[in-house]
């Protein structure tokens, strides 16, 4: 063969290794737009709060001849304040790789606040321009816009006008127009107006992070352990998985939708189940049920962790032997073993009132004689070392566990003989679940309501059906509460925080100014309100989150204090209040030693 014709053969191969690799496609890390604080509190009983919010900014006006160290803030920073209680807002950040000269990664991005016109929005810009005056790295524009130069390019920031004819105030570096199509590329809400919509993918970030983590574990045997401990649960997994979420409102209420694409393997690692709740299931939770949350795990993901934590050295298995060398019981195979993944906890009236005191937890047995021996265990081993304890004979023993049983259901309850303490936590387990609650009449109505011989259970729950129709299937996750019945106890909270709100914007240099009534009477509130759904479901390999709420923010903030805090409050009482008891008694009797050892007092 001649040489031309050798030439001509490898002429194409040369030419193809001579090009530039492909341009990396844009791929967008974050990209978010809300609507406007009007729009976002557009309920009619929310419209007070909403009045009360745009007058905070007056309000801070006012504040430098009111307190003296104010009266040197800059000027024009009421400007900015203005526009931050605007609204809308934005951010995007767009990679398009590294610079195939430099290595520099190849960012664009936005941050902006919407404003109403453009005078507000170059308000905005000459009250930070003048602020960053004296800051000499800072170029400006003939039309006030200020430039900061930086590795990754010239950062702009200032007013500019958007699609629509729209102004916004804000920061912007590098390509504009794949910032535009990040935005334009968000969900879009299905019906009604939208509040907010959102997008993220961090996958190209995660991926070099995770090659940085073993590169720096390098030959160490207990940082390699622990990267793959982290790798192994998949938390990394979930931080790069491509997210999407839209929140809009309608004549039924607001409602959010969330979806992580492609996530069942790295959710499952993380312990997410792969199997539905079943109705069955949901039916141990009442229809009287106040709030209530109810999952399917993956047991195995569990046993996984402790398998994990035995790989980064016999500490976890020394821990577990201890265990079960001083209870009898093996902590994997007796108890863990023996519950098939379901865990639920709900506050309802069958159970207490609704109270503190009616609040439950669940988790579902599938092994309910090795779940039944290792609790009996466990109690002996309890009272064993219960008994131990030195005390005076002639006065008795003040602590024990106690065991009952009844209709069919065991009953293993904390119990203080003779001293009047006003809680006894209780255990009950049923066929299929095991049950623990904050007394024993909780735990023994909520065994029953387990059992099947309750009400018809949430499914059948006028509130949870208006807010969730669509059925079981490949749900994994239920949220629940009736905000009707629960803001009964949050709405004094809630009304705390409106008047908080009323008096906070009023002026003090007149009376001229005010929001009325932030909080609307307690039967306005109640009128018409809708409880809280939140579910988790699989829809392919997609997790997909789906909420439905009341469309006024004081509903949802008065029936989640009702729920939560204003019962879990009671906690807070004794926990201050017995420790300082506690020191009262000691120093009295540190008094009365003292007194005796001195003698009489003549």
């Amino acid at each position: 063969m001649s040489v031309g014709a050798m030439v001509l053969i490898s002429s194409p191969a040369l030419a193809q290794d001579d090009q530039a690799p492909p341009e990396p496609e844009p791929q967008t890390l974050i990209a978010f737009e809300s609507a406007t604080l009007s729009g976002l509190m557009a309920h009619p009983k929310d419209e007070g709060l909403r009045r009360a919010i745009e007058m905070i900014p007056i309000r801070l006006r006012e504040l430098p001849r009111e307190i003296p160290d104010l009266d040197q803030a800059p000027e024009g920073i009421f400007d900015l304040i203005d526009l931050a209680f605007e609204g809308p807002y934005r951010l995007a950040v767009v990679s398009q790789g590294a610079d195939p000269e430099t290595g520099m990664p190849r960012i664009s991005a936005q941050l902006a606040f919407g404003s109403g016109n453009q005078a507000g929005a170059q308000a905005a810009s000459a009250a930070l321009s003048g602020m960053l005056a004296d800051v000499p790295q800072i170029q400006r524009d003939d039309n006030g816009v200020m430039h900061i130069a930086t590795p990754g390019g010239d950062v702009r920031i200032g007013a500019f006008e958007g699609d629509g004819g729209s102004w916004w105030f804000g920061a912007r570096l590098g390509d504009q127009a794949l910032i535009a199509g990040a935005l334009d590329g968000l969900p879009n809400s299905p019906r009604g107006d939208m509040l907010m919509h959102g997008s993220m993918d961090l996958s190209s970030v995660i991926a070099p992070m995770k090659m940085m983590g073993a590169m720096m574990a390098g030959g160490d045997p207990e940082a390699a352990a622990a990267m793959a401990f982290v790798e192994n649960l998949g938390v990394l997994d979930m931080l790069s998985l491509p997210m999407d979420t839209v929140a809009w409102r309608d004549g039924a209420g607001v409602h959010a939708r969330s979806v992580m694409h492609n996530a069942r393997a790295s959710m499952e690692k993380l312990g997410f189940a792969d199997v539905a709740l079943t109705p069955e299931q949901v039916s141990a939770i009442p229809a009287d049920a106040l709030a209530a949350s109810i999952t399917q795990s993956d047991m195995g993901t569990l046993l996984g962790v402790l398998e994990m934590a035995r790989s980064l050295g016999p500490e976890a298995q020394q821990a577990l032997d201890a265990f079960t060398e001083a209870t009898g019981v093996d902590l994997e195979n007796d108890l863990i073993a023996s519950l098939d993944g379901a865990f639920a906890v709900y506050s309802s009236e069958s159970t207490g009132g609704g109270g503190l005191m009616s609040w439950v937890a669940l988790a579902g047995v599938k092994d309910h004689e090795t779940m039944r021996g290792a609790l009996r265990k466990l109690n002996q081993t309890a009272n064993a070392m219960a008994s131990e304890i030195p005390f005076d004979p002639s006065e008795g023993r003040y602590l024990r566990i106690g065991h009952t049983r009844i209709a069919g259901t065991d009953l293993l309850t904390f119990e203080t003989p003779g001293l009047p303490m006003p809680f006894s936590p209780t255990i009950a387990l049923t066929e299929r679940w095991l049950v623990i609650g904050a007394s024993k009449q909780a735990a023994f109505a909520a065994a029953k309501q387990a059992a099947g011989n309750g009400d018809g259970g949430l499914l059948t729950s006028g509130a949870f059906t208006q807010q969730w129709s669509q059925g079981l299937d490949g749900v994994i996750q239920l949220h629940f509460v009736d905000a009707r019945r629960t803001m009964r106890k949050g709405y004094g909270f809630t009304t705390l925080i409106g008047t908080l709100l009323e008096n906070g914007v009023r002026s003090p240099l007149g009376d001229e100014r005010g929001p009325g009534m932030v909080v609307p009477t307690y039967n306005e509130l109640a009128d018409g309100t809708r409880a809280i759904v939140k579910v988790l479901r699989w829809e392919g390999d997609d997790l997909v989150t789906t909420a439905n709420t009341d469309g006024s923010s004081l509903v949802n903030m008065a029936g989640v204090v009702g729920a939560y805090v204003e019962p879990f409050s009671m906690i807070a009482v004794p926990a201050v209040v017995l420790p300082a008891i506690g020191q009262t008694q000691r120093k009295i009797v540190r008094d009365a030693i003292e007194e005796h050892e001195k003698g009489p007092d003549f």
